[in-house]
């Protein structure tokens, strides 16, 4: 009886497992555009009227200056606080003893500068694509004589950034005495970390994927490979399947 209701409740489990991928691969299918509808091949979501791109690629340094970090403080020292109900915790929102915790590290603990110098270690850069400044981070590693190259592009999702990939490129770094080393571009999505925000309705994974193709084509890399997660995902398959086949 034991072994029939075990097999009873593998067959649901299964078959749980099985409607959950179904439900999941139909949400990616329905966000995604028709097979047939064609890909705008040009877009502009600055702030002037369009005009024709730069193909000028600049070096960031990433730096906030201590004007800026003062009046975080002082905005910080100014949060009024809402008394909770009695006898609730976080059943209306975020518990007041906790966002006191939260300002209170933010304003006298939480080392900015430390920070820049964590991001710091990879080369950041920005260029204007379609009307807007995009940010990214380019690894380039010494390639040896019989050694293979290998671009990627790490496209992250929300609500991440770019900084989610720094664990993985030292592992990345490690391959450099092998066969293969790997260039490394880490794009943040326009309107997320250092990338300028559209300022015109409409943008969209389409105009994402669009962005980034010609990002890799200014770069120089016409062949490469695409990891990407959440947001990133759909933008990855959308360069694969559709704007790059173009």
């Amino acid at each position: 009886m034991a072994g029939k209701c075990n097999t009873v409740v593998s067959a649901f489990a299964f078959l749980g497992m099985l409607v959950a991928l179904v439900t999941v691969a139909t949400s990616v299918f329905l966000l995604l555009p028709g097979t047939d509808e064609p890909i705008p091949t040009e877009g502009w979501w600055g702030f002037s009227e369009s005009k024709p791109d730069s193909n000028k690629v600049t070096k960031m340094i990433i730096h906030y200056s201590n004007e800026s970090l003062d009046d975080l403080k002082n905005r910080l020292s100014q949060t009024r606080y809402v008394d909770p109900l009695i006898g609730t915790q976080w059943e209306y929102g975020v518990e007041t003893a906790y966002m006191k915790e939260l300002v209170e590290y933010w304003k006298n603990m939480y080392d900015w500068r430390k920070q820049e110098r964590i991001l710091n270690a990879y080369d950041q850069f920005t260029t204007t694509i379609e009307g807007i400044k995009i940010h990214f981070l380019h690894y380039k590693p010494a390639v040896k004589r019989g050694q293979r190259l290998i671009p990627i592009l790490l496209i992250h999702g929300w609500p991440g950034s770019f900084y989610e990939f720094y664990k993985l490129i030292p592992k990345l770094e490690q391959y450099a005495r092998g066969e293969f080393v790997f260039e490394v571009v880490c794009p943040s999505i326009p309107g997320y970390g250092f990338s300028e925000a559209p300022h015109r309705p409409g943008f969209d994974a389409v105009a994402a994927a669009r962005v980034f193709s010609k990002l890799m084509a200014r770069l120089g890399l016409t062949s490469y490979y695409i990891q990407g997660g959440d947001w990133g995902s759909f933008i990855a398959r959308l360069m694969a399947s559709k704007v790059d086949e173009r």
